[in-house]
């Protein structure tokens, strides 16, 4: 959360927090120490009223006609200067909506259907979708893909009509209900799609069947069979602006981890190692490098969801520059340095060298190395 607050703390004077979690306490008073007065806080702690319940008496004290809806797990790599400029553009346009994320999959869309922007802009695409071409964007009717997603700016009134239609739906009970008589007619020998079927279903009872469940802000993402929210002006930008931390959501290398963009703080300092045996939960490798030859090594945990992946050197003889990222520490024996793989890193022996590496237990992981 902090690191990705640092990415865009300076593009408004009107934050709306709520924040709920056992870490409650430590996130609000980072952002009262960072926000002062520019923080409104909301004590709406109850999840049974819903978390678009909750989110719509927030948007009810924006000052605003813009909203951003942060998710804590995307980072900014734009400048935050050129966030101000997408917004005014946005509202000079009219725009109803900006996907800040998923930049390589709009722009690929916006590729092939070059013929439907509307406006080219100085920091924004901006794009005319309707129920009559939105086929063009998501040709693929089987494949369920999001036309809204929940971190995005929004127009503040576009953002009200489509969380008051999430709003009120039927109890998650009559959505399990259904997949359990579909699973019972299934196993009866009546073969058909189940998500195919819900969706017929519930596109019949006009979108009231939840699909997850209220406390969570996933109905706000709106699939490309739910035309409702059609026709929207929706604005791509033209410099990609917010990237999720360890998510690929279904791209594969989309995450800032896999991209090698994660962390952006970290520290590259000399500790004190201990020599350990390798067991169940570390590998350990002893390593010779001769004087100036060097090791460059980048890999990460090839998962939808990536975890970060820490290896420790441990210098047994010689000494060795240790260079991530242009940080750059020298250690001699009996010194030691944690790394995180996914960033690119070079090992450099200053003189003939012995070394551990040490990392968690890589056994039946996935790795990617580059």
């Amino acid at each position: 959360m902090k690191d990705s607050f640092r990415s865009f703390n300076t593009i408004s004077d009107d934050w709306l927090i709520n924040i709920r979690g056992k870490l409650r306490g430590e996130a609000i008073n980072f952002l009262k120490e960072n926000l002062g007065d520019r923080m409104t806080l909301f004590e709406l702690l109850d999840d049974r009223r819903g978390w678009i319940t909750n989110a719509l008496e927030m948007l009810s004290r924006a000052k605003y006609n813009y909203i951003f809806v942060w998710n804590e797990d995307h980072i900014n790599i734009a400048s935050q200067e050129n966030i101000d400029h997408i917004v005014i553009e946005m509202a000079d346009k009219e725009v109803d909506y900006l996907l800040p994320g998923f930049f390589s999959f709009w722009q690929n869309k916006i590729n092939d259907n070059r013929k439907h922007i509307i406006i080219d802009g100085k920091y924004i695409n901006i794009l005319f979708i309707t129920k009559e071409n939105i086929k063009k964007f998501f040709p693929n009717r089987e494949k369920r893909e999001c036309i809204i997603t929940s971190a995005a700016i929004f127009q503040k009134n576009f953002l009200r009509k489509i969380m008051k239609f999430e709003q009120h739906k039927l109890p998650m009970i009559f959505t399990r209900y259904l997949y359990r008589i579909m699973t019972g007619l299934n196993m009866l020998g009546l073969n058909f799609n189940q998500r195919v079927s819900y969706d017929f279903v519930n596109k019949f009872l006009f979108y009231k069947l939840r699909r997850f469940p209220k406390e969570t802000p996933f109905e706000m993402e709106i699939t490309n069979d739910r035309h409702y929210v059609l026709p929207i002006k929706l604005g791509a930008p033209k410099k990609e602006l917010f990237v999720c931390i360890d998510d690929d959501v279904s791209r594969d290398g989309y995450s800032l981890i896999k991209k090698g963009l994660y962390p952006v703080n970290f520290d590259l300092d000399i500790q004190s190692g201990d020599i350990i045996e390798e067991n169940n939960y570390y590998t350990v490798r002893k390593n010779l490098l001769v004087q100036n030859k060097e090791i460059t090594e980048r890999y990460y945990d090839d998962e939808i969801r990536s975890e970060l992946i820490r290896k420790t050197i441990l210098v047994i003889s010689g000494r060795l520059l240790i260079n991530v990222c242009e940080k750059k520490v020298v250690l001699a024996q009996g010194d030691a340095t944690v790394i995180h793989t996914n960033l690119k890193h070079t090992i450099i022996a200053l003189e003939d060298s012995i070394f551990l590496t040490i990392s968690p237990n890589l056994k039946n992981k996935k790795i990617k190395y580059d």
